[in-house]
């Protein structure tokens, strides 16, 4: 709400004299002078009545005025004193004015005032009202409704009335009734009244009044179902503009701020509506009643303005469409964004904008803008016309210097920030969410952090905080210094680690102590990180993704947990890196030939990718198999040598065995061809005497050695061969046994 209309309430004090004139007598005893003010009883109940078919108030004043002043003698002169008029407060602007006495009408004309906002009714008395005497008067007038946007605060129409109503008379002798017809939604501020029904209307009475020049109420009375509407779209969204019935002007202006505004609006926030919701824009004159140009509810989304044609304030009131409780909860920054980014509107569509004031060291109302609260309407000692009027400008005054100092683009991607309800301090990769709406805390590390803002730290103190938050500022600073040195700490590039949630989450509530103590830990875990790090660089192993995401991520009570993890870490990488180092170290003759068939590095790259993995323990186990394997390699290559050794032993005995029997075979084939000769020549001797029947059982068959030829029958048997030699066994091979007691007899 802005206030840059003014109406302050003010109530009629009861003016009612009794004035005239002299009129003397003409014999030498008797004299009439002018009342004395005091010496009058005044009795008045007022009834206001709306007619808004006539589009007037109707007020009617039952008078009863009785002189009570007697009359006076000094011996020779008898004074007699009189009335002759009375004095009755009423709105300025009044007509049709009446006043009846005893059946019979009197004289009546009307006397402003200085302000010109009432105006006086002086009844003319006739007869005059001498002492004792009682004068009861009927006393009408009409409040027409005046023209929107004139000065005065009547206003009857079919859908909408607003009046004052005040008594006007004396303390217990005066009261006030007001009727208004059914149908009509009526509030009334100010002083208290009774509500009650008579046939076609709501009553209000007010009953006797004991204190009459601090009573009085205005009056608003609204039946929205009688206003002309304008319905339109924008972008998603239903605007209905609801204006008074004889007012089309404000209705078209209305329609054509808006239609302009909001996408004006849009694009310089770049966020959408926090609703899909219908807006409605109602005209009345119920805000100027409390001091302001209009209002917004974001209960239904509706703005209700006055009816003067000021852009500025319309587009004020549309920017709480954004700039409400659901982003900021705080009345300052709404009211300073929605009245800043009201005249960004209007100077991008080219229309003057305005500036603010700088606020005054000694201007009224100065306050903290942090105690500028929601006022109490109804209280005016709580909230003076003079704190609002601070509150408004020095809101705006710091808003609006932020704002230009680092740029509407800025400025927009922390009202997306905000509206995605986004920690101050950004993680990895994106920032994660905090609910709620954005304080003024979370506001001041925004436009810093994210805008860059180096004015606003100042500013905040010197209007927005109050003397009691300044050692909150300190530790701020301080805790910032540390969460700048903890996220150098973390590293550069694509290998940066980025504080934790916790401490994130801690530094956006302004929770500093314990933004100290998770940074303490997180300080600890990167450490273990670096000293890990350091270990692993030779073995070429990273760190599991997992802890960095573990860290990044972890809350209070995780970050704790997390020391103990990064200390196993470090730990199992040194496991790790020993095993690498075996890897890499140079091998002696025997360590070679024992690794040889050994698919050892495979298996360590098998413990780097566990480890990456964030499965340590099994990279630490495969790490141990691999030390465990070059560590054996030396026994098992001096095995594999004495193997080598019987081996070739056993070779060479196999090559002299065959060499041996070769030799014997040879010899074996000589004798058998030397002897075979030899039967040939029998053979050929003796053929003529006779030889076997092939086939037959005599058959000579040799069962080794070379195949017999047969030779030509002849005539003479054979003589019987010599018997075969055995033929040599299997070769000897040595036994495993053999050969391991043949390397055992080796020498180490």
């Amino acid at each position: 709400m802005v206030g840059t209309t003014t109406l302050r309430r003010r109530f009629a004090a009861v003016v009612l004299g009794a004035l005239i004139g002299s009129a003397l007598v003409t014999n030498d005893v008797r004299v009439a002078v002018a009342a004395d003010d005091g010496n009058l009883r005044f009795e008045a109940h007022s009834t206001y009545t709306v007619d808004p078919t006539a589009r007037v108030i109707r007020v009617s004043v039952d008078l009863i005025a009785t002189n009570n002043q007697p009359d006076s003698n000094d011996g020779f002169t008898i004074t007699q004193y009189y009335y002759d008029e009375l004095f009755v407060g009423m709105i300025a602007g009044a007509s049709n004015l009446r006043a009846v006495r005893d059946g019979r009408e009197q004289g009546v004309r009307i006397e402003p005032s200085e302000n010109g906002e009432f105006a006086f009714a002086a009844i003319d008395l006739s007869p005059n009202l001498y002492y004792r005497d009682t004068a009861r008067v009927q006393f009408t007038y009409d409040l027409p409704s005046q023209p929107p946007r004139s000065d005065a605060t009547t206003r009857v129409n079919n859908a909408y009335a607003t009046f004052w109503a005040f008594p006007v008379a004396d303390p217990n002798l005066t009261s006030v009734r007001i009727r208004i017809p059914k149908g009509f939604e009526v509030e009334l501020i100010g002083s208290d009244l009774e509500e009650s029904s008579a046939g076609q209307y709501t009553l209000w009475e007010s009953g006797s009044i004991s204190d009459p020049e601090t009573w009085g109420v205005i009056v608003s009375a609204r039946d929205d179902r009688r206003l002309d509407k304008t319905r339109f779209k924008s972008g998603k969204h239903t605007v209905v503009i609801r204006g008074w019935p004889d007012d089309e002007q404000w209705s078209r202006f209305v329609e054509r701020t808006t239609k302009r505004g909001i996408p004006r609006l849009e694009k310089l926030l770049g966020i959408p509506w926090f609703n899909n919701d219908q807006l409605t824009i109602t005209e009345t004159v119920a805000p100027y009643l409390y001091g302001y140009a209009g209002w917004y509810s974001s209960d239904d989304n509706t703005i209700e303005i006055g009816d003067e044609l000021d852009a500025e304030v319309v587009l004020h009131e549309i920017s709480h469409i954004w700039f409400n409780d659901e982003l900021f909860d705080n009345r300052w920054l709404n009211e300073g964004f929605a009245q800043t980014y009201a005249n960004l509107a209007l100077a991008s569509s080219g229309q003057d904008a305005r500036q603010p004031d700088k606020p005054g060291t000694n201007a009224p109302g100065k306050q903290p803008l942090l105690e500028w609260g929601t006022p109490s309407l109804r209280d005016d000692e709580e909230t003076t016309q003079a704190k609002e009027e601070y509150g408004y400008n020095a809101s705006w005054f710091v808003i609006n210097e932020i704002t230009d100092e680092i740029g509407t683009k800025a400025m927009r991607d922390i009202f997306i920030a905000t509206n995605n309800r986004e920690l101050t301090f950004l993680g990895d990769p994106k920032a994660e969410t905090y609910p709620g709406a954005v304080n003024w805390q979370r506001v001041l590390d925004l436009v810093e952090l994210r805008g860059g803002s180096k004015r606003a730290d100042d500013l905040f103190v010197k209007y927005v905080a109050d003397k009691a938050l300044r050692d909150d500022f300190r530790d701020r600073t301080k805790a910032h210094r540390a969460y700048d040195r903890l996220t150098k700490a973390g590293g550069k590039g694509d290998n940066a680690w980025s504080p934790p949630l916790s401490v994130r989450r801690a530094l956006t509530i302004w929770d500093f102590d314990g933004a100290s103590d998770d940074m303490q830990l997180s300080t600890s875990i990167l450490q273990s990180r670096n000293a890990t790090t350091e270990t692993l660089a030779a073995s070429r192993v990273a760190l599991p993704d997992s802890f960095e995401d573990a860290y990044e991520s972890a809350t209070r009570k995780e970050l704790d947990e997390l020391v103990a993890t990064a200390e196993q870490y470090r730990e199992d990488a040194e496991a790790v890196a020993d095993a690498f180092d075996d890897v890499e170290a140079d091998h002696g003759i025997f360590d070679k030939i024992g690794l040889i068939g050994n698919d050892y590095e495979s298996v360590f790259d098998d413990a780097r990718t566990a480890f990456e993995a964030g499965d340590t323990d099994g990279a630490v186990d495969l790490a141990k198999d691999v030390q465990a394997t070059i560590d054996d390699a030396g026994n098992v290559g001096q095995q594999r040598v004495g193997m080598a050794v019987g081996g070739l032993i056993v070779l060479l005995g196999l090559i002299w065995g065959l060499r041996r029997l070769l030799r014997r075979r040879k010899a074996g084939r000589a004798r058998r061809a030397a002897a075979t000769a030899a039967a040939a020549t029998t053979t050929a001797t003796t053929a003529e005497i006779g030889h076997p029947t092939a086939g037959s059982a005599t058959s000579p068959v040799a069962s080794w050695g070379s195949p017999i030829t047969w030779a030509p029958p002849v005539r003479a048997a054979a003589p019987a061969p010599p018997a075969p030699p055995a033929p040599p066994g299997p070769p000897r091979t040595l036994t495993a046994g053999r050969c391991r007691c043949a390397r055992q007899a080796t020498p180490h």
